[in-house]
C-alpha cells in the first residue's frame, strides 16, 4: 500500500507551503484558539505579577509608602532646590534649607488651624446646647423622629464612636507606631533624595547593561518629570478648591474660613479622604458655630465641591499636566482603591503618569539591539522651577 499524497515532502528540492487553513501546523488545535491560549496564560501571569506586587505593597507599607511620599516631596521640593544649587550654594546646605522651609511651613499651618478649632470647638458647654439643638432638629425638622428614635441614633452613635476611638487599642497603637515612624522616614528620605538624588539615580543606571541604560535613563527622567507636573497640578486642584470653599462659607456665614481653606488644600493631596475630611470638619464647625441648617448647606456645598475635583478639575488638569485622558484618571483611582484602598487610591494616579511617561520614552525592541552610549549624569536641574520642565539632551 503506498503512502497518501499528501504526507509525501515534495521532491523538487523546494519547501513545502505554509499551512493556509485553520490549523495549528502539525496540529488539530484551531489557530484562533491557540493565539487565544497564548494571550491568556500570559495575562494570567502579568496578573499574578500584578497581585504579587500588589500583596507586597501591603505587607511592605511601612518602608514603601515613605518612599513613595519621599518622591512626591522631591518632586515638590526640587526645583527650589535646583535654583539654589545653581547659585552656586552646595547641594547639602540647598536640600536642608528647603527641607526646613517646607517643615516649617507645614507646621505653621498645622498651629494655625489647630489652634483656631480648639477655641471654636473647646466649649462643652457650647457642644451641649449643639447636641440639644440637633435634637430639636431631627425632631422638628424634615426627618420628624420621634424622641425614641432620636434617642436611639444618639446611642448608635456614641457606641460607633467608642468602638473607632478606643475598641481594638492594640491596632490603634501599631497604627500610631506606624504612621511616626513613616513620617519621620520619608523625611529623611526627603532630604537625601534633594541631595543625591541625581548620584543615586546614576549609580542605579550605571548597573543596567549598556545597551539598555540610556533609555532607562530617558525613562527615569520623564517619570520624574511627569511625577512633578502631578504635584503641581494636585496643588492647582487643592488652591481651587480651598477657594470655592471659602466662598460658601463666607457666604453661609460660617468661622474660621482660613483655617478651614487651609485644610480643604492639604486635602487635596490626599484623593477621596482629604476632601471627606475637609468637608466634615467644615461641617462640624458650621454645627457648632451656627446650628443644624448652615450645618446642612456647608455639607451641600463640601459634597459640591468634592465631586467637582473628582469627576471635574482633577481629570481635566491631570490630561493637561500629566496627559492622561480624565477616563485613565477616574478608571486609576478606581483600581487603586478597589485593590488597596485608600492607599491604592493614593498612589494610583501618580503611579499611572510616571509608567506612562516611561513608557513614551521607550523605543521599539529593534532599538534596543543596538549598542548605546553609557548613561550621562542625570541633570535634575533641568527642571525649571516651576516643576514643569523636562529633561534635557546629553552635554
Amino acid at each position: 500500500m503506498t503512502e497518501r499524497e499528501d504526507d509525501t515532502e515534495p521532491d523538487d528540492g523546494t519547501e513545502p507551503a505554509a499551512p493556509t487553513g485553520r490549523l495549528r501546523p502539525g496540529s488539530e488545535i484551531p489557530a484562533w484558539l491557540d493565539r487565544a491560549a497564548g494571550w491568556s496564560w500570559r495575562i494570567l501571569l502579568i496578573a499574578a505579577l500584578a497581585g504579587l506586587a500588589g500583596w507586597l505593597f501591603l505587607r511592605m507599607r511601612i518602608v514603601v509608602l515613605p518612599v513613595f511620599v519621599a518622591l512626591l516631596g522631591t518632586a515638590v521640593l526640587y526645583p527650589p532646590v535646583a535654583w539654589l544649587k545653581r547659585r552656586g550654594i552646595p547641594a547639602a546646605i540647598a536640600a536642608l534649607l528647603v527641607s526646613l522651609l517646607a517643615v516649617l511651613a507645614t507646621a505653621g499651618a498645622v498651629s494655625v488651624v489647630s489652634v483656631a478649632l480648639v477655641d471654636e470647638l473647646g466649649d462643652n458647654e457650647q457642644w451641649n446646647e449643639v447636641l440639644d439643638d440637633v435634637r430639636d432638629w431631627l425632631q422638628t425638622g424634615p426627618l420628624d423622629l420621634d424622641e425614641t428614635q432620636v434617642d436611639d441614633l444618639e446611642n448608635r452613635v456614641r457606641d460607633g464612636l467608642s468602638d473607632g476611638l478606643i475598641g481594638n487599642g492594640v491596632d490603634r497603637v501599631r497604627l500610631v507606631a506606624e504612621l511616626a515612624t513613616g513620617v519621620f522616614l520619608a523625611g529623611i528620605l526627603t532630604f537625601f533624595f534633594l541631595k543625591d538624588g541625581d548620584r543615586i539615580w546614576t549609580w542605579l543606571v550605571s548597573r543596567i547593561a549598556p545597551n539598555r541604560a540610556p533609555h532607562v535613563d530617558r525613562a527615569g527622567q520623564a517619570a520624574f518629570t511627569s511625577l512633578s507636573r502631578y504635584m503641581t497640578a494636585v496643588a492647582i486642584t487643592g488652591v481651587i478648591d480651598a477657594v470655592a470653599i471659602s466662598l460658601g462659607l463666607v457666604l453661609i456665614g460660617v468661622p474660621l474660613v482660613v483655617p478651614l481653606a487651609i485644610i480643604t488644600f492639604f486635602g487635596a493631596f490626599f484623593p477621596i479622604v482629604g476632601a471627606t475630611t475637609a468637608g466634615a470638619i467644615a461641617t462640624i464647625v458650621a454645627l457648632v458655630a451656627n446650628g443644624p441648617v448652615d450645618a446642612v448647606l456647608v455639607a451641600g456645598v463640601a459634597l459640591a465641591v468634592q465631586q467637582l475635583e473628582g469627576d471635574v478639575l482633577m481629570p481635566i488638569l491631570m490630561r493637561r499636566a500629566v496627559e492622561l485622558h480624565p477616563v485613565a484618571v477616574l478608571v486609576a483611582l478606581g483600581a487603586g482603591g478597589a485593590l488597596a484602598g485608600l492607599l491604592g487610591a493614593f498612589v494610583a494616579v501618580p503611579l499611572a503618569a510616571m509608567g506612562l511617561a516611561a513608557m513614551s520614552t521607550w523605543p521599539r525592541p529593534e532599538a534596543l539591539q543596538t549598542g548605546g552610549a553609557q548613561p550621562r549624569e542625570l541633570h535634575f536641574d533641568e527642571i525649571d522651577e516651576t516643576g514643569t520642565g523636562t529633561a534635557g539632551d546629553d552635554d
